[in-house]
């Protein structure tokens, strides 16, 4: 992006040049817009953490957020970097930190920081609607987001690389509008 720029220079010349000063965009935009895809011929939302399809279906109703979220059953968006350690409003809303998660993997993620969790440390394995405490076959384990209780959460392979973009970005972007102290040196 900036040639022979590293470092503060670097950081400081990304904050000036894509930090917006406004953000559109709501839940709903997230799910019917960005994130909307089709799964055999029905339209719906895939939670990143576990790959859980949840099909736009009116039920409860046509609302994009209440439909995804299916009372607490469905999806709801995800603050990858935690919104309480976000201290601007604007930040909070931009959808560059929001994706969708299953609502139970969410809560239990909750404000964890991300690491690569070693398979023996884990103690909750995550995929579609399961959540256990038993270890998938190794073959399939990077399809399986995992807890290490207390500790950490390390996202399904697929999705690692997005929450590294958009960790990068709310550091850089938004710093001064957030809580440094959570993210680094930390994040292993």
């Amino acid at each position: 992006l900036f040639p022979g720029q590293i470092g503060s220079e670097l950081r400081a010349s990304i904050k000036a040049t894509y930090r917006p000063s406004s953000v559109s965009g709501t839940n709903d935009n997230l799910y019917s817009d960005i994130e909307r895809t089709t799964v055999d011929g029905q339209s719906g939302v895939i939670g990143v953490y576990t790959g859980l399809f949840v099909p736009f279906d009116g039920v409860p109703n046509n609302d994009p957020s209440q439909d995804m979220f299916n009372n607490g059953s469905g999806i709801n968006q995800e603050h990858t970097f935690p919104q309480s350690f976000l201290t601007s409003s604007t930040a909070r809303r931009d959808l560059h930190n929001l994706f969708p998660t299953r609502v139970s993997t969410n809560s239990d993620r909750g404000n964890l920081r991300f690491a690569e969790i070693p398979d023996t440390q884990t103690t909750r394995w995550y995929n579609q609607t399961t959540a256990t405490a038993t270890a998938p076959p190794e073959a399939q384990r990077d399809d399986w987001s995992e807890l290490r209780s207390g500790s950490a959460f390390e996202p399904r392979e697929a999705h690692e690389g997005n929450v590294a973009r958009a960790m990068f970005y709310m550091a850089t972007v938004w710093e001064g509008d957030i809580n440094l102290a959570w993210f680094a040196p930390q994040q292993a």
